[in-house]
């Protein structure tokens, strides 16, 4: 099962909450649609600190191991009440990593060398405990 299509049953089916949440179960609504933002040029609202940037080289030729910089907002706050609680790094379908956050000390920020080629598809998901799950694709 695909990751998207598991978050969305899970969360129709009320079985998604966060762990570490001390008493509320996330909404599904929420949870249940992976946000975009509308516009990148001129995000609106909550999108400016859900803004996903990714940074990669110009070039890259094939099996290059190169440093791929992911940056969550400009940036996202960090607060027990507020915070990106994990990000992770697609090329094509397949999951090239992830990274779990902790609120107060974490940056929502990642630098990673992934062997990727041109002609590749890199997505970015993020999960804020606030506004739910976020989504970015690029073609490199």
């Amino acid at each position: 099962m695909k990751r998207r299509k598991f978050f969305e049953l899970m969360a129709a089916t009320g079985a998604l909450m966060t762990p570490w949440a001390s008493k509320s179960l996330c909404a599904a609504s929420t949870y249940g649609k992976i946000q975009r933002v509308r516009t990148p040029s001129r995000p609106q609202g909550m999108e400016i600190f859900h803004q996903i940037f990714i940074e990669l080289p110009k070039e890259v030729a094939k099996g290059d191991e190169r440093a791929i910089r992911v940056v969550i907002g400009p940036p996202h706050p960090m607060k027990q009440e507020h915070h990106i609680m994990w990000l992770e790094i697609f090329v094509d379908d397949v999951l090239a990593t992830r990274l779990d956050f902790t609120p107060e000390l974490s940056i929502p920020a990642i630098e990673i060398p992934i062997n990727v080629s041109n002609g590749r598809r890199l997505r970015v998901l993020h999960m804020c405990n606030k506004h739910g799950m976020w989504e970015k694709t690029i073609n490199i």
